[in-house]
């Protein structure tokens, strides 16, 4: 399964995006402020530029597992669905434990991406609702023995 994520908005404080699922929509992300990074760069290129826990992670294709238990989310009643597993970008580069998860407002990113609906400037609603459709997603091409890649792109790249 092929996610992509879209960048559509940067803001100084927070990154709009869209995510697809093999071409469909599935929901809205935010994001920490989107740097300019992109997987390409140098490592440590990347670290002079990040900001820890505000900085968006580079543009670029991640795999995703669904196999680690967040030990800071794993116990929180919106991550029951996935029994505390939520899903983790593999090797970003200059970054550790980069996760999809439930959130609203740009301090809940910590580093990570939200998903729910961008209906209200700002926040994302809706989010343990689009949480638990991406897992299912997610889970289903787990199940069928898929790859999962998560790619992050810039509006127009």
């Amino acid at each position: 399964m092929e996610l992509k994520l879209m960048r559509i908005f940067r803001g100084a404080e927070y990154t709009i995006g869209r995510l697809l699922a093999d071409g469909e929509f599935v929901c809205d992300t935010m994001e920490p402020a989107d740097r300019g990074l992109d997987a390409s760069m140098k490592v440590e290129d990347i670290r002079r530029v990040k900001a820890r826990g505000v900085t968006a992670i580079p543009t670029g294709c991640y795999a995703l597992t669904l196999d680690v238990r967040s030990p800071r989310l794993g116990q929180r009643a919106a991550y029951a669905v996935c029994q505390g597993r939520v899903p983790r970008l593999e090797a970003v580069p200059g970054f550790e434990g980069v996760l999809l998860h439930v959130g609203n407002y740009p301090e809940d990113t910590q580093g990570c991406i939200l998903v729910g609906h961008n209906l209200v400037r700002g926040q994302l609603l809706r989010s343990r609702e689009a949480f638990e459709r991406l897992y299912g997603l997610l889970r289903a091409a787990r199940r069928r023995g898929e790859r999962i890649e998560l790619v992050v792109t810039r509006r127009g790249t």
